[in-house]
């Protein structure tokens, strides 16, 4: 759907490779693939997979290319569910956005980092967006403590993930978790960032063991 309510429909394609696409220059593995990368980046189609047509449901919100001040969340509309894990610079929670999207919140412990800092990480954050790199959602900055709200990613830390499951993960699994993280590299080195802190205990996993690059704050362009 346009943004004047217009309802477009677009051929998923499979080429020779076995790779889909709707626009030719941005090719995917898998359909589910293919379908969270346009829920971020128009990239051929009149605009962003924003929801399914004709549902009321929820749906993960399409943030990618919006300006700085686009970003920023009414922390009254964040619920907050259960303590995720504790870091450097303070707390990860569960939580949820409007009542109805599962999100994790980081907060910043005062003093821990400055409030300049704190922008220039969400600000890469705001540049990036595809399968394999966690999705930023938005920031609050309006108040203390400020927050950073991103997708929840549902198996923790591929650290403590690899740690509980010794042993027990197929290669073929294994190769395709190195493959994700493959993949978020190469899209950073492509728009030129350098993560420079790669490391599995900042790598998350999601409900379908879908590895994903995370914590951008060293990244630089």
């Amino acid at each position: 759907r346009s943004h004047s309510g217009d309802i477009r429909h677009y051929q998923i394609k499979k080429n020779h490779l076995g790779q889909y696409y709707v626009a030719e220059k941005y090719l995917f593995s898998s359909v589910p693939e293919l379908i969270e990368y346009h829920q971020h980046n128009a990239a051929g189609l009149i605009t962003r997979l924003r929801h399914p047509v004709g549902s009321a449901g929820c749906s993960s919100p399409a943030t990618a290319g919006l300006s700085y001040e686009e970003w920023e969340l009414n922390p009254s509309e964040l619920t907050f569910m259960k303590e995720l894990g504790r870091g450097q610079f303070g707390v990860v929670q569960l939580g949820k956005w409007k009542a109805t999207i599962k999100v994790a919140i980081k907060t910043i412990n005062e003093g821990a980092m400055s409030e300049d800092d704190f922008i220039e990480e969400a600000k890469v954050m705001m540049k990036l967006s595809h399968p394999k790199l966690v999705q930023l959602y938005g920031v609050c900055t309006h108040h203390k403590p400020l927050y950073v709200v991103t997708e929840f990613m549902e198996n923790g830390c591929l650290l403590n993930y690899l740690r509980q499951r010794r042993g027990k993960l197929s290669r073929d699994v294994l190769l395709s978790m190195c493959q994700d993280v493959c993949e978020g590299m190469e899209y950073l080195e492509r728009n030129s960032f350098i993560h420079r802190d790669l490391a599995a205990r900042n790598c998350l996993v999601n409900a379908e063991h879908v590895v994903k690059v995370s914590d951008f704050g060293m990244a630089r362009y």
